[in-house]
């Protein structure tokens, strides 16, 4: 099938959508049949051709009714698939692929990909991609791609008159007469500093992409759905989206977007529903992401940070079929409802939730990075399509999913978490066996993009934006800002092996930077602390053992000073036989007598809330064995297995003096 789909679309002489289209039709049965996989391919394909990627039109003409049938059979099928397969990934991948037709959805990644198009199409500077310096698109690139709101429409607007005039005092006339300021621009949580330059060039194409801003943001999109829909629902239903739409602004309407969702999902969901009903879902999970991504999070008070990660949860989990997905929203409606908001006990069950939702979108990116990209590779070597468009392929298609906002959520809160529950400072975004290398500070990785260090490095960054590559020879990258765990150098860090981490203490940073220039070995505790410790210069590989950053309590002592006072037990134990034997309570758990793993269950019962359950234990101590085998019922074993241990080492000293 593949095979089949890249001769056509690389060799095929007359080729275009209809065909396309055709296709399509022909092969989604067999994609079907392979799973996530193959879903994952027609969903790779459908996204490169609407972003017109791939050829429209090739040496063929053909009638527009006809590319409208066939795209009303495209779209028809996708739905069913994506209401009645029964395999969740064939149905998720269905819902992402129907966001890519002409009917709905289309516009939400017009806005993402609208701008990085202009960028590349008029060869302007773009991250680490060479071209063209344009400051004020690189930094309102950025905005748009974490943060897309309604001012986008007015910068767009003020940058067209700019472009027509050539004068900077009509930039800010359109800016000032709607309100937006040079502070406020600047304080956003992805500022715009830089002033525009003059490259009238880009005026058919900023007009193109003002006019997809300005129906997006005016819920264009969403008022079509509800148009072609609106039959197929009940009255009150009908009455209720209809004054979602006239107050789509409002403070409310998040929560009563997610509640009208949760009703309409009966219709989508009925066997033969009309596709303009799932296309409804889709344009008011969009709208719900979009509410949700364009608040400024770091002027959100803590409550409001948990409200709306429920909602972002359980817009999730309307939308996907995920076991996980669906015990990740349990878990954190129950802590969200729990009236004893910000005592230590509530900030640990949450910081506890946060974690597992955060492995989840962790879990889902890769997941999801690891089925499209491979695709996005092949079309990108077999169809000629630009590099630019491929590097960043995965990612800019985890970026449009409806989890995406909640890693910027987790980011902001984690922190806030952590310290109210006086937790561990660390954040640890990518986790690793063991990371060695020689410790370097950096304010930031902007300086070091593209470049290969020859021996392992351990950098420590002042700061993360998020979109930066990770240097070939860096092992260990930690840093003092917290990082979205769905961002670009969270994802490479986990495909790359690399031991990412934030450390939000003032006093740990500074005993790392004071490992500057020295070779150590790093590691990440149960605790979630990272672990430093010296590591042996003539060997890349050695794993001393770690010192905490945090230092631990007497239950952890090092398994050597355990195993000599562990020494001491047993001889007496020898001496005494039978007489030794006791069997010790969890209160009178200590290092010298029983081992870790007792040690730290006493430890974690007294740190934990009593509505957070431990096992309770007792412990033979060090010594019983040998108590045991000191008794006299068990002479005959004690000799047979000295006699073993002889051998055992006459043996190893034969083979030592070998040389073996």
């Amino acid at each position: 099938m593949v095979e089949g789909v890249m001769a056509a679309e690389s060799s095929y002489e007359h080729w275009g959508l209809l065909h396309r289209l055709q296709r399509v039709l022909e092969v989604l049965d067999t994609a079907e049949a392979a799973g996530a996989a193959g879903m994952a391919f027609m969903f790779t394909w459908l996204r490169f051709s609407s972003n017109k990627l791939l050829d429209w039109q090739r040496c063929f003409s053909y009638q527009p009714r006809d590319v409208t049938w066939a795209q009303q059979q495209v779209v028809e099928r996708f739905a069913e698939k994506a209401r009645s397969a029964a395999d969740p990934a064939v149905r998720m991948y269905s819902r992402m692929a129907l966001s890519k037709m002409s009917r709905g959805g289309g516009n939400g990644d017009e806005i993402r990909m609208g701008i990085l198009n202009i960028m590349r199409d008029h060869g302007i500077k773009e991250g680490n991609r060479g071209g063209l310096d344009e400051p004020f698109l690189e930094q309102w690139h950025q905005k748009i791609h974490q943060c897309s709101s309604p001012e986008d429409f007015i910068i767009a607007e003020a940058y067209l008159a700019y472009l027509h005039s050539a004068n900077h005092d009509d930039w800010w006339r359109v800016l000032e007469k709607n309100g937006i300021s040079k502070e406020h621009m600047e304080s956003w949580e992805q500022p715009i500093t830089a002033l525009p330059m003059h490259l009238p060039q880009l005026i058919q194409a900023i007009q193109h992409y003002h006019w997809v801003l300005k129906t997006c943001h005016a819920g264009a999109e969403l008022d079509t759905a509800l148009t072609c829909a609106q039959g197929f629902v009940d009255p009150d239903l009908r009455w209720h989206l209809y004054d979602l739409l006239a107050n789509r602004n409002a403070w409310w309407a998040p929560g009563k977007t997610l509640e009208l969702r949760r009703r309409l999902k009966p219709y989508w969901q009925a066997p033969g529903s009309s596709r303009d009903l799932l296309l409804l879902d889709i344009a008011l999970e969009s709208w719900l992401r979009m509410l949700i991504e364009r608040q400024d999070k770091r002027e959100l008070s803590g409550d409001d940070l948990v409200e709306l990660m429920g909602l972002v949860l359980g817009n999730a989990a309307l939308t996907g079929d995920s076991d996980e997905l669906q015990l990740v929203c349990a878990q954190w409606e129950a802590v969200r409802a729990n009236p004893d908001r910000w005592s230590r006990a509530w900030c640990l069950a949450a910081s506890a939730a946060l974690a597992r939702v955060t492995l989840a979108l962790s879990a889902f990116a890769d997941g999801l990075c690891g089925l499209v990209q491979p695709y996005a590779e092949l079309f990108g070597l077999r169809c000629g399509i630009p590099a630019s468009h491929i590097l960043n392929f995965s990612e800019e298609v985890v970026r449009d999913q409806a989890l995406f906002v909640g890693s910027l959520l987790a980011a902001e809160l984690e922190p806030r978490l952590r310290e109210a529950a006086g937790a561990s400072s660390w954040q640890v975004v990518s986790q690793v066996p063991n990371a060695t290398g020689e410790v370097v500070l950096l304010p930031n990785l902007l300086g070091v993009q593209g470049v290969a260090f020859d021996k392992p490095m351990v950098v420590l960054a002042q700061t993360l934006g998020g979109m930066e590559d990770i240097p070939d020879g860096v092992v260990a990258l930690l840093t003092r800002s917290s990082t979205d765990v769905l961002s670009h150098v969270a994802i490479r860090a986990r495909t790359q092996g690399v031991l990412l981490a934030g450390c939000s203490d003032e006093e740990e940073w500074k005993h790392l930077v004071e490992l500057v220039g020295q070779k150590v070995s790093l590691s990440v505790a149960s605790s979630g602390d990272v672990i430093a410790a010296p590591a042996d210069p003539s060997d890349s590989a050695a794993t001393a053992s770690p010192k905490a950053l945090n230092p631990a309590e007497p239950c952890s002592s090092p398994a050597a000073s355990r195993e000599l006072r562990g020494s001491t037990w047993r001889g007496l134990a020898q001496q005494q036989g039978s007489a030794f034997i006791k069997v010790l309570q969890e209160s009178a758990f200590h290092p010298e007598f029983v081992g870790a793993k007792a040690c730290n269950l006493a430890k974690l019962r007294s740190k934990l809330p009593e509505w957070i359950l431990v096992p309770r234990s007792v412990a033979l101590p060090f010594g019983t064995f040998e108590a045991v085998l000191a008794d006299s019922e068990n002479a005959e074993v004690a000799a047979e297995l000295a006699q073993i241990e002889r051998q055992l080492a006459a043996a190893a000293g034969a083979a030592s003096s070998n040389g073996s």
